[in-house]
């Protein structure tokens, strides 16, 4: 999952770059107490600060990739405290071959869980008054089965040795021993032998039928898998499709760590510019989801891509912002001939700092006039988080259409109710023709130029954060926890929007 956007802020006189530290990564972070990771620019200069932003995102990037890895472990040592804290209650004394080691031979780690299951069933079944009730519902209700497997399978790798092959709930029931190579279970309390498979090397688990190649396998995985939008759907199935292509398709059970490396080289080798690393991170990502969903039906036995050691900065760049226009730019970009919806759109996104999608998805009904000034309502809107639920004023110099019905723009929708695409689709061309060699110029520029000029204008960070809904929202309404309509109208016609005068 990418990680969130890194911001500027001011502490003391002093700007930082601030991370939002994801849910999951918090308990690695002052005991969870933390909900951003900041890092000094080491200067009161913005501009400067700007300039290290970037950098300093990447390091916050990588301490985030660090902290997964350092959680994992530490997950991985609750378990293997549980397992000592519940055999010590159980008398079942951790030495020789039930150590809690890879080193420990795959036998001694197995036997160790069937004791353990057994005993721990045993209580919860028929024993509920035991002292140890409580530990032995923890033990079963912890993903213990999965430790003992991953250690196991440590074991195995380091010394050849194969994996038993054995159900949890049958095995945890009653013993299990191996005669002549064979492992056998005793499925009834009367001890009726029944064989069951040959113990195996793990690598060769997946049956020949489940062998599949990449490109096969991309319509289940789709159809099967909570992707929650549809564009991280089709960043996920872009990746995959990316990696068949540049691996020449290959079964999955012959992807390996260092196939990784190939895929993301030749991707970055394909583009007429070096990704940012944000997007590495991605397509890495869309791998390791589709590995993973193939681990969990069977296709593989585990991730070849969870042993690389992979650092997205060995490959992209650092991301960039969106430059702003410069007033010249601006007069020649509305001094084109163009359709009057993506003229109006254009003049909304300058002269409110509205995103993209906030404006091409307006509503005539979230049209209003407060105090005398006219607005557009976002509260209840579809934005982008609750900061951004806000009354946004309309300046003077907006021309509006007669008030109608419905919405002001008819730029299409995706299956997410969006119209960022489509409404990019239109005016990106048009920004294009006079921005060709930036690159970074976009209708999203539009709202970078519109923080400038109201920096420029001298209005204060905290009046021109209410508007571009990077403050906090507004609860209350038309008059915004700060700052009201009025005084956001003032700020806004502080600047003069002379580029207009082009139409």
């Amino acid at each position: 999952m990418p990680y969130p956007a890194a911001t500027l802020v001011s502490r003391k006189g002093k700007f930082y770059v601030s991370v939002t530290i994801p849910n999951e990564l918090r308990p690695a972070f002052s005991g969870g107490q933390s909900t951003n990771k900041r890092l000094s620019t080491k200067t009161s200069d913005k501009d400067l600060a700007a300039l290290r932003q970037h950098e300093l995102a990447n390091q916050i990037y990588d301490l985030f990739d660090q902290k997964k890895i350092e959680l994992a472990d530490k997950e991985a040592d609750v378990q293997r405290n549980l397992v000592t804290q519940f055999a010590k209650a159980v008398d079942v004394k951790l030495k020789s071959g039930y150590r809690l080691e890879i080193t420990t031979p795959v036998i001694g780690l197995h036997k160790l869980q069937n004791i353990l299951d057994r005993k721990a069933e045993h209580i919860l079944q028929e024993a509920p008054n035991d002292v140890n009730y409580e530990l032995a519902q923890r033990y079963l209700s912890e993903d213990i089965s999965v430790f003992f497997e991953n250690l196991m399978l440590k074991s195995a790798e380091r010394s050849g040795e194969p994996v038993p092959k054995s159900d949890r709930k049958t095995k945890s029931l009653l013993p299990i021993t191996k005669r002549d190579g064979t492992w056998w279970v005793d499925p009834k309390p009367e001890y009726e032998r029944t064989m069951v498979a040959r113990a195996e090397p793990r690598s060769v688990r997946v049956s020949t039928s489940k062998n599949q190649k990449v490109l096969d396998l991309i319509d289940p995985y789709m159809k099967s898998g909570n992707f929650g939008s549809s564009n991280t759907m089709n960043k996920v199935r872009r990746g995959v499709t990316v990696f068949a292509k540049v691996m020449g398709n290959p079964m999955v059970t012959e992807i390996q760590s260092r196939d990784l490396f190939k895929y993301i080289q030749a991707y970055v080798d394909s583009r007429p510019t070096q990704p940012a690393n944000n997007t590495i991170r991605d397509y890495k990502w869309s791998m390791d989801r589709f590995l993973d969903w193939c681990v969990r039906n069977e296709y593989l036995e585990r991730n070849p891509f969870d042993i690389a050691k992979f650092q997205a900065k060995e490959f992209g760049r650092s991301g960039e912002s969106r430059l702003p226009f410069t007033s010249n730019q601006l007069t020649q970009i509305f001094a084109q001939e163009m359709e009057p919806q993506d003229r109006l759109l254009l003049t909304l996104l300058i002269t409110t700092g509205m995103r993209i999608d906030e404006a091409a998805l307006l509503k005539w009904e979230q049209y209003q006039e407060i105090e005398g000034i006219r607005c557009f309502s976002l509260i209840g809107a579809k934005v982008k988080n609750r900061g951004s639920q806000r009354i946004v004023p309309v300046p003077d110099c907006v021309t509006l259409p007669i008030v109608g019905s419905g919405r002001l723009f008819s730029y299409k929708t995706d299956t997410d109710g969006k119209a960022t695409s489509a409404a990019g689709q239109a005016v990106n061309p048009i920004i294009q023709k006079v921005c060709n060699e930036h690159l970074r110029n976009s209708a999203h520029s539009m709202r970078h130029t519109f923080k400038d000029l109201m920096r420029n204008a001298g209005v204060t960070k905290e009046v021109h954060d209410f508007i571009t809904g990077h403050g906090i929202g507004d609860a209350g309404g038309g008059y915004g926890e700060g700052h009201s309509v009025t005084n956001r109208y003032q700020a806004m016609m502080k600047i003069k929007h002379r580029w207009l005068e082009a139409e």
